[in-house]
């Protein structure tokens, strides 16, 4: 809550809780997609437009059971709001996660094809996804290009040449003990 607020208020601090309670709960024991929104909805205020925005595309999606018409109804009812809004952006991750159903490459190919701020939907569906399917359920063609490198900027961090293993050694880390 506190690091989101820094540049972001209200439904933008929701949509950084409900991305981390969705990791949390990918990285649970035989997650859902289910099992991931509640997770994400743990994190944030029941009566939050936030909160409704996610349950009426999970009602739509529902109805629908399929992208087109639901990224229609969430351009109809948000797309009077800045392209950068989570207001507008966290329907679309909501709707990427629902027909992606735990494909990592559908749920970012859904999240891109509905644009918007297709780079951070992507990015935080990639995440949650990730989290949830582990490097053995992601194909290798998302992964073999970048042959095990990342480049970072991030402070004490040498030239900012690392390998993913030891990023994710480093993370992993980190991890709070309990």
């Amino acid at each position: 809550h506190q690091d989101s607020s820094v540049n972001s208020v209200k439904n933008g601090i929701y949509a950084a809780l409900f991305t981390v309670g969705c990791i949390s709960a990918a990285l649970s024991r035989d997650p859902t997609v289910e099992t991931i929104l509640a997770g994400g909805l743990s994190a944030v205020p029941r009566r939050s437009r936030l909160a409704h925005a996610i349950a009426q595309v999970r009602e739509w999606y529902a109805v629908a059971n399929a992208w087109e018409p639901v990224a229609d109804q969430i351009h109809a009812a948000y797309g009077h709001l800045n392209w950068a809004s989570a207001m507008y952006n966290f329907p679309i991750t909501t709707l990427a996660l629902l027909h992606g159903k735990l494909d990592f490459g559908k749920t970012i190919a859904t999240a891109v094809v509905c644009g918007v701020d297709t780079d951070c939907t992507a990015g935080t569906v990639g995440s949650i996804v990730g989290a949830a399917v582990g490097g053995k359920g992601i194909a290798s063609r998302w992964i073999a290009p970048f042959q095990n490198t990342v480049r970072t900027f991030v402070a004490g961090n040498g030239d900012g040449d690392n390998t993913m293993t030891d990023l994710i050694r480093r993370t992993t880390a980190c991890r709070v003990r309990g």
